[in-house]
């Protein structure tokens, strides 16, 4: 089986499961303007191209493929919204995030993947003190669908240190969904904290 018939089907296939997730995007968005979430300014960033790295099929017919991608977050600027209504200082990004994307498709229709992402060199400097901060900024997903459910679990988090105050701010978002055969939520657990202190 080629790479081609292989990336094609995985396209066909990750279609329902990305429509399923967009029409979650929305619960989450209302869900993060009512809590703390970290804010991006529109600082242009580099995405590099994901590529295929690897494609397999086994002896039992499932395949596997594996994308890997390397963002460029290079003066990207975040800053937090706190719990309390306050906002944390805006701390400009430098350095790379990268994202690993796995695909398994199994002969019975099913769809299993995970998604992770690790900072590489990542650091910050405050924008108003000019502090330096270490930054933590790590996404993992993982999705299961057959022709009869859909579950996805996630939990996004992103923190930030300075080195000479210590103090600290950031948020942690998780959440469990899941789908029945008719496309109908029959599970919706979302959870969005931010501390900021200091």
């Amino acid at each position: 089986m080629s790479l081609h018939s292989v990336t094609a089907r995985a396209a066909r296939r990750s279609s329902a499961t990305f429509v399923a997730l967009a029409a979650l995007i929305p619960v989450l968005t209302l869900a993060a303007c009512d809590a703390a979430t970290p804010t991006e300014s529109s600082t242009p960033r580099t995405v590099a191209a994901a590529s295929a790295l690897a494609s397999s099929a086994t002896v039992r017919g499932a395949e596997r493929l594996v994308y890997e991608t390397l963002h460029d977050v290079e003066g990207s600027e975040l800053f937090v919204e706190c719990a309390d209504g306050g906002v944390s200082e805006s701390v400009v990004l430098a350095g790379k995030i990268f994202e690993r994307f796995t695909v398994v498709l199994d002969p019975a229709s099913g769809e299993h993947s995970v998604y992770h992402t690790m900072p590489v060199g990542l650091a910050g400097v405050g924008a108003t003190s000019g502090e330096e901060f270490r930054v933590s900024w790590r996404d993992h997903g993982v999705s299961s669908q057959t022709p009869m459910s859909t579950a996805k679990s996630f939990r996004y988090t992103l923190k930030f240190v300075g080195l000479t105050s210590g103090r600290s701010f950031g948020v942690v978002a998780q959440g469990h969904f899941t789908l029945n055969a008719n496309g109908e939520v029959t599970v919706s657990r979302e959870n969005l904290v931010a501390e900021c202190e200091g």
